[in-house]
């Protein structure tokens, strides 16, 4: 689907590079080259994407303070950043995700950061701030296109989600299918074991769902595990990835997590069960989840797959 994307690049080259990428996908394209453009142009025009340079020269504060996003202190914003991020126009590009963020009109429109291979703790810092994920350079067309459609699909059906709070075919949507399971698997596992990044994959499974079939039919289980999925996406991050991986199977990919950190998707899967609000007819049915966790890390897997069957073995009763 044909988005307006925002790139805010410093670099010329880099920012024609990412604007050729886009548009050849078929997206309209608006370029900034600092961050009082790009907050600019977010003023005037509102983008289905912004991707920003984590080295994006810093808009000063006079000019930040005279756009409609409402009273904000990029002196206090400077204070909260680490000291090892050196001057400030290194970070000006985490000033344009703190300030997008933190606006509630501007905080669901999602962002990619842009940075080099070594940036780590930079990396850390944006998503700490609320990116939804980064691209490294040297840029790879395929990874581009990857992260710009996974962020934009992922952007439209939390959309969807807040217009309308039904759990009917839109809700089923939200899950990738078991065909596209192994191919993110594999995509994450190469890109979490190239930047030396935590993966985590969570199995939830749902049993004696012939208990529902039998008091419901085939349309009662579909109903069952629509609901579930979208209570699901309630429990994870945007840039996570929910599949369904059979009738009874929702499979969770987690960037930049490690098992240990899994565990809190795990918490929230479980306190949302405990109350009867993962899957509200599940007790009344007799049926239960089942949920195992793995991690790349942890467990030295080779591949994305390798991870799924450790997190199939390491199911246990939500």
């Amino acid at each position: 689907m044909p988005a307006l994307v925002l790139i805010a690049e410093s670099d010329p080259f880099n920012l024609r590079l990412l604007q050729e990428i886009c548009e050849a996908a078929g997206h309209t394209v608006l370029t900034a080259m600092d961050g009082g453009a790009a907050l600019e142009t977010v003023a005037r025009k509102r983008p289905d994407l912004v991707l920003v340079d984590v080295a994006l020269p810093s808009a000063d504060d006079d000019e930040v303070a005279s756009l409609p996003l409402g009273e904000r202190d990029v002196r206090e914003l400077r204070e909260t950043l680490p000291e090892t991020f050196g001057s400030a126009d290194l970070f000006g590009g985490l000033e344009v995700l703190r300030l997008l963020k933190s606006d509630h009109s501007l905080s669901s429109i999602p962002v990619l950061l842009t940075a080099s291979d070594r940036d780590e703790t930079i990396w850390r810092r944006g998503i700490e701030l609320g990116a939804e994920d980064y691209l490294a350079r040297p840029y790879r067309v395929f990874e581009i296109h990857q992260r710009v459609r996974n962020t934009l699909r992922r952007a439209l059906l939390e959309r969807m989600q807040h217009k309308d709070s039904s759990f009917g075919d839109e809700a089923m949507q939200r899950a990738g299918s078991a065909a596209q399971l192994p191919l993110t698997l594999e995509y994450e596992m190469t890109r979490a074991t190239r930047f030396d990044h935590a993966l985590a994959c969570v199995a939830l499974s749902c049993t004696n769902l012939e208990h529902v079939r039998d008091a419901g039919g085939d349309e009662a289980t579909e109903s069952l595990m629509t609901t579930l999925i979208a209570n699901v996406r309630q429990c994870v991050r945007t840039i996570d990835h929910v599949f369904r991986a059979g009738e009874r199977e929702l499979v969770l990919v987690l960037p930049e997590t490690s098992a240990s950190e899994a565990e809190v998707v795990v918490h929230r899967l479980e306190q949302r069960a405990k109350h009867n609000q993962l899957a509200p007819c599940v007790l009344k049915e007799g049926a239960s989840f089942l949920v195992g966790v793995s991690g790349r890390a942890e467990g030295g897997h080779a591949c994305g797959l390798a991870l799924l069957a450790a997190a199939r073995r390491e199911r246990r009763r939500l």
